[in-house]
């Protein structure tokens, strides 16, 4: 009989530390959740970037293509032409790795209609009946002594 008192007992110390170990793991999940949540609404105001990091690379490969074609229309010697196309793929990298700064410089701010339309809880807000892209508008007149509804006019 103690036996199956330990064993019970025992069965009941493991379904409280898998009860502990269910608790943990549920607020673990939902504070993850919320960190998700925060890294969202942050991602959502932060300005949008250009994707740039090709720049340079096409711009060099453009400016060599361009500049071993024109070697070879002069009929310039190999060694000399190949001098050439080495300064020219030195000089269109910088100019490239230039160009790229300066976009990266570049902030887009984001559209208004992908800030209007999520509410807080991040679901979508749908517009009224008023048409595309405009919001329907009720007409509130209030005349002093007259308690009227919104939408009604005193005539």
């Amino acid at each position: 009989m103690s036996n199956e008192k330990k064993t019970i007992d025992d069965l009941a110390k493991e379904q409280a530390q898998q009860k502990q170990e269910r608790k943990k793991n549920r607020e673990e999940r939902e504070k993850l959740i919320e960190r998700a949540k925060e890294l969202e609404e942050e991602k959502k105001n932060q300005p949008i970037r250009l994707k740039t990091k090709p720049v340079p690379t096409v711009v060099t490969l453009v400016g060599g293509a361009i500049a071993a074609i024109i070697v070879c229309i002069q009929h310039y010697e190999l060694h000399f032409a190949l001098v050439i196309i080495l300064i020219s793929l030195l000089v269109f990298l910088v100019i490239g790795d230039v160009i790229k700064y300066l976009l990266d410089k570049i902030e887009l701010p984001r559209p208004v209609e992908e800030q209007e339309n999520v509410g807080e809880d991040g679901e979508m807000i749908e517009k009224g009946p008023a048409g595309e892209g405009e919001e329907a508008e009720t007409e509130v007149s209030y005349d002093e002594g007259n308690e009227q509804t919104p939408g009604e006019t005193g005539e």
